[in-house]
Order: structure tokens, then sequence, then C-alpha cells
């Protein structure tokens, strides 16, 4: 299956996945108090994030292995991560103890420690592996969560409990189903792991330079507690959520692009991926950037006073996606004996800078900010600035191979992100004021959405002629499998 066709299945299903969570996020998000619903997202955002870090010190390598079918590096990642979750386990207990939430949440967040860790290394197998099949099980557990927290949210008012249970249930079961598909297909083994964890082991620098890179990313929370208070972080979680969700569906769309340009050596296609995510995007962004207050509204109307942190995070989301593709595009083009050191020198001039950037300019932003709106503004333009200076330091430090692909992308990046401006200032004189009801808000920022999503379509297929051509190919296609189907 080619790289442009298990984009697009991927993305479709992460489209359906993502809807689902975000319908998930508002319950939560309107039904938990601002105390609960902050340790909820740290809880979640932040020991999540941690965990993925810890576990993607060897994940890389776990990663390449199953796209090159090394059973014994997948089985060696599997035996490395019986510490990390119960690491995980016991961080959740004291944050959670610590934050005075209970002895059930304080549980119920150990097991979330444990789960967390066993998917993230699941699915950087499964990405690498099978990139549809990863797909479909980041539905099923959205889905699954999804469902669990209406009933055990919205319905039942279990608070913050039932949040954990929904996402605590979500989690182990696509550990099975995922578990049964790992060992019909013997993607791991622990016959020769002792090699494979020595090679993991030896070569840990290179990925240690990434999670270093990104662990600092995680300490914007710290940041926000040390310079303002738990509201900041309820409040600018909330805000920023939809743009975020949505970079985060197009950065797990992409997720293989790592592996495809690793086996075939081909950075053009996946270039070519890349760009359709960012055209895709660019119209959700600008409705983020130019409506800030109908996002906020959406969310929870108690943080409206936050709604100025969703221009910068719009700009961030384009930017994030584009920074992510990149970066897989540069890890692929790097392979051979020197790979490890070939990593290494890339995190190194990549991600560790623009990190380091991201934490100082947010702890600086915060501290000097004169009030919450002003604060949480200048935590998402830290984040912008952040990720758009990686998407810079990428288009320098890609090797040879793939640096005239990568550097395409922040022009793509300017190019669809000023034509879905355009398209959503179009929408500006229909546009009502914000509600603070759900569904007339949902139904008003949807009407904005699909119009500035028809303008945009114009506007792409007038200016753009590689999109239009693809579009007119897609649509051809379609046609013939439409008249051979009359046919029969």
């Amino acid at each position: 299956m080619g790289i442009v066709r298990t984009t697009l299945l991927r993305g479709a299903a992460y489209a359906a996945a993502t809807l689902l969570t975000m319908a998930a996020a508002l319950i939560v998000v309107r039904r938990l108090p601002a105390r609960d619903y902050a340790a909820y997202q740290t809880l979640v955002k932040r020991l999540g994030v941690l965990v993925g870090y810890a576990v993607g010190l060897y994940g890389v390598w776990a990663y390449r292995g199953a796209a090159r079918g090394d059973r014994a590096m997948v089985g060696a990642a599997y035996l490395l991560t019986t510490p990390v979750a119960a690491a995980a386990a016991a961080a959740a207990y004291l944050f959670t103890r610590g934050m005075g939430l209970g002895q059930v949440v304080a549980l119920l967040a150990s097991l979330y420690g444990v789960a967390a860790a066993y998917w993230t290394l699941t699915r950087i197998v499964l990405n690498a592996s099978m990139p549809v099949y990863s797909a479909a099980m980041t539905l099923l557990r959205r889905l699954s969560y999804g469902a669990l927290v209406a009933v055990l949210v919205y319905w039942a008012g279990m608070g913050l409990v039932g949040a954990l249970w929904a996402l605590l249930a979500s989690h182990f079961l696509v550990l099975a189903v995922s578990a049964r598909r790992l060992l019909a297909r013997r993607l791991a083994s622990l016959r020769g792991t002792r090699g494979a964890l020595a090679s993991m082991l030896r070569r840990l620098y290179a990925p240690l330079v990434l999670q270093l890179g990104q662990g600092l990313q995680s300490l914007d929370v710290a940041a926000a507690y040390a310079f303002s208070t738990s509201s900041l972080v309820a409040g600018w979680f909330a805000a920023t959520s939809l743009p975020l969700l949505a970079a985060d569906l197009a950065i797990t769309t992409m997720a293989n692009l790592h592996s495809y340009v690793l086996r075939t050596g081909d950075p053009r296609r996946a270039a070519t991926a890349a760009r359709l995510a960012l055209a895709a995007a660019a119209p959700a962004a600008a409705v983020a950037a130019l409506y800030p207050l109908h996002v906020a509204y959406l969310v929870n109307s108690q943080y409206a006073w936050a709604a100025a942190a969703v221009p910068p995070a719009a700009a961030a989301m384009l930017a994030r996606i584009a920074a992510a593709t990149a970066s897989g595009i540069a890890e692929g083009s790097i392979g051979g004996r020197g790979e490890a050191r070939g990593l290494a020198r890339l995190y190194a001039s990549t991600e560790l800078p623009s990190s380091l950037l991201y934490l100082a300019a947010t702890a600086a932003g915060i501290a000097a900010a004169p009030g919450p709106a002003a604060k949480a503004a200048a935590w998402s333009t830290a984040l912008a600035t952040a990720e758009l200076a990686r998407l810079l330091l990428l288009t320098r430090a890609a090797p040879p191979a793939a640096r005239s692909e990568i550097a395409r992308l922040p022009r793509w990046t300017a190019r669809y992100g000023l034509l879905g401006l355009a398209a959503a200032a179009a929408a500006a004189p229909l546009a009502p004021p914000p509600s603070p009801r759900f569904w007339e808000e949902a139904i008003r920022l949807a009407a904005i959405g699909s119009l500035t999503a028809a303008v945009y379509a114009g506007l792409v297929l007038l200016l753009d002629p590689w999109l239009r051509g693809l579009a007119l190919r897609a649509a051809g296609a379609a046609w013939g499998l439409l008249r051979g189907r009359e046919g029969r």
C-alpha cells in the first residue's frame, strides 16, 4: 500500500478518533472542578508524556527493529518496559496522593501508569509494522474511552474517578486486542533478546538526547505552577485543547513516515504525505486563530478568559505538524552502521535547542505577563516559537538525502496557513457571537468551519496546481470506480 493511500486511511481513522476524543474532552472539562481537571490533565498529558519519553529511550530501536522485522529487538523492548511501568505506577501514585485526591484515585492513576507504558511501546511497534491496524486500535481506544466518559462522568456523575476508570479500561482493552495480533504475526520474540538488549543499551545515547530535549518540554507545567496557579494550567489546557488535539491527529497519522523512509529510501513521497497533512490542517487552524472566543466557549465558557491563548496555539498547531513530519523524514533517512551517531547529531541540533527555547520562553513569558489572559497567551506563543524554531533547524540539520524535501515544508506551512486565514476571514461577516450553551456554540462554530472549508477548497483548487491535479486524479479514479460498478 502506497504512503499516500496509507496516510489517507490512517487520517480517516484518526479523524474519527479525534472527534471522539474532543467530545469526551468537552464532557471532562465541563464536569470536573478546576482542581480535579488540572490534576487530570497533568496526569494524562504530562505523566503520559514522561512515560513516552522513558519508553522512547529504547522505543526508537524497537520502531526501527519492527520496520526491519527484527523480532528480538522488539522482544527486548518489552522486557525493558517492565521497570518503566513500575516507575510510572509509583510516580502516578505519589503525584495524586500529594494532590490530596484520595486512595482510589491514586490506585487508578497507578494502574494508568502501567497501561500507558505498555501501550506506548505497542503503538510504536504497530506504527512501524502495521500502520493502518495501529490507527484502528487508536480508534477503538478513543471510542471506548468516549463511551465510558459519557456513561461514568456525564450520566453517573463520577467525576475524576469516572474519568480515570474510562482512561484505564480503554487502554487495557486495546492492549489485549493488540497483544493477540502481535502474537499471531510473531512480531516479538524472547529469543536473542540478550544480544538485542546489549545493542539497544550500547546505542542508548542517541534517543537519550531526543528524550532529554522532549522531557524539558514537559516542565512547562512546573513553570506555570511556579509563576502562577492551577487556574492558569486548567485554563490553558482547556483553551488550547482543540487545536493541539488536531495537531496530535495529524502527527499520529504521519507517525509511519520514519519507517516508510527507512524501508524505501524515498523522502520525496513522504514529503508529499506531509504536504497533504498541512493542507488538510490549515483551515481548522485558521478558524481557531480568528475565532478564539468561539473555541473557548465550545470547550467551557468559564475559561473564556484564556481565549487569547488560542491564536498562537493555532500557529503552533501548523508548525508542530510540519516539524514532526520533517523529523520523521530526517530520522528515516539515517541508516547504516553509523545510524546511532547520526540520530544523536540530529536530535542534539534540533530537539534539544528548541526544547530549551520553549521552556525558557514559557517561564519568562508567564513570569513577565501581567495577568492570567496574558500569561496564557505567552505560554502559547512560546510553544509556537519553539515549534517554528525546530522546523527551521531541521531544514539545516537533516541528512543531505532528505534536506531538499524538508526545506519545502516551511514554505508549504506558510502557504496553506495564509490560504486558511483568507478563507476564515471570509466567514467573518456571517459569524454570530459566541454562545455559552454548548449545542448552540457547536452549531455556530460548525457553520463557520463549513464556510471556511468551502472557501478554502475553492482557493486551493484555484491557486495550488499540485493539489488541483491531485483532486482531479482522485475524482477521476472515483468516477471510474463508479462506472465500473454500474457496468456489472
